[in-house]
Parts: C-alpha cells; sequence; structure tokens
C-alpha cells in the first residue's frame, strides 16, 4: 500500500511541474507552436532543426533568428536567441539548436514586431546545410 501510494505521489507531483521536463523535437514541436503564449513549457529542452528566414546580428551580447521548425511546409516559425553576438548565419541556412524555452526573453525591436512563438534561448547552435532553393 506505502509503494502505491509512493508512486501516486510521484505521479501527481509530476504532473504537477508543468511541461518543464519535456524535450521538444519535430515530432511534439506542434503542441509547443500552439501552446508557447501560455508560459507553461517556460524551461523545457529543445532539440530541433530548422531554416533561417530572419537574422538580426546588431544585438551587442547576442545573436537573434527566427527559423521554420518545419522548413519543408516554412511553417512553425520560431524566434531563437543565441547568446553570442557576430554569428555568422544567414537566411536559408539549416541549423540544428539546442535549448530552452524562454517566453520571457525581451526581443529586440528587429524581430519584437513579428508575432511569432515560441521562443528558444540556444545553448548551441550548428549550421547543418544550405537549404536548396
Amino acid at each position: 500500500m506505502r509503494i502505491l501510494l509512493a508512486l501516486t505521489a510521484v505521479v501527481v507531483g509530476a504532473a504537477g511541474c508543468g511541461g518543464r521536463h519535456v524535450t521538444f523535437t519535430f515530432a511534439n514541436w506542434g503542441i509547443l507552436q500552439t501552446e508557447a503564449h501560455t508560459y507553461k513549457y517556460d524551461g523545457a529542452h529543445v532539440d530541433i532543426t530548422g531554416q533561417i528566414f530572419l537574422v538580426d546580428q546588431e544585438q551587442p551580447d547576442s545573436t537573434w533568428f527566427a527559423i521554420y521548425a518545419d522548413p519543408k511546409n516554412l511553417t512553425w516559425e520560431t524566434i531563437v536567441e543565441i547568446p553570442r553576438p557576430n554569428v555568422l548565419i544567414h537566411e536559408n541556412q539549416i541549423v540544428h539548436v539546442v535549448g530552452v524555452v524562454d517566453q520571457k526573453l525581451v526581443k529586440p525591436n528587429s524581430v519584437a514586431g513579428f508575432d511569432i512563438e515560441p521562443v528558444i534561448l540556444a545553448s548551441s547552435m550548428k549550421i547543418v546545410a544550405q537549404h536548396p532553393s
């Protein structure tokens, strides 16, 4: 009986942690895309590959860019901040981004006008390929 109660407490406790223990990839990105504005998934891990369609390299301590997390259909627009200035990236490149959801990041003016969700704070970013035109 104690084991059952302990297991129930663990399951209920994990459910109450919000979405921080979820890892978002292409397979479940649609959930994040539709629910990012709820802040439920702030802190959740991200591991996604996407096509860059907007780059802002004018920030003194970071680089912001926007990707299509579904490059095949040019959908699932997502904004990414990487805390390094002057990262050499260009539109149409395919990048692999690892990081966390952070809807509270203050976007620079160049991307603030875009109503794009979710917002990702990248811990790493690697150029995978140039998207075929």
